[in-house]
């Protein structure tokens, strides 16, 4: 079996905010590859409509901690660019962990079957 503890975002970038969802995103993404060692995977994916699916990965419940403390530095401004529309929660994460989304109204999915590999 496996632990895993992540999330996917789905959510929508704003009419007339493209680029400046894509400067937050960017600057985002580099301060989380620095700083977040136990962030294993933070992935950006964006339909040409401007759809966007965003896979985080973590280490373990502290990396996640650790992200969405970052998050909370930029939130903000990434709200302002986009609209998030759904979260859904893969594997068991802890009450704790689970009250910092209370507002997106995430969905959990249990842990069921499967493996992980390591590089």
């Amino acid at each position: 079996m496996f632990n895993n503890i992540g999330w996917i975002v789905e959510a929508k970038i704003k009419k007339g905010q493209e680029q400046a969802f894509k400067s937050i995103v960017n600057e985002m993404v580099e301060v989380t590859s620095q700083k977040e060692t136990g962030t294993l995977n933070y992935q950006y994916y964006i339909s040409d409509n401007g759809k966007i699916i965003v896979y985080e990965h973590f280490k373990d419940v502290g990396a996640a901690h650790k992200h969405v403390d970052t998050w909370e530095t930029y939130s903000e401004r990434w709200l302002s660019t986009a609209e998030p529309s759904r979260v859904v929660y893969l594997g068991d994460l802890p009450k704790d962990l689970q009250a910092r989304h209370a507002g997106l109204t995430p969905h959990q999915y249990h842990t069921y079957a499967g493996f992980e590999r390591s590089h």
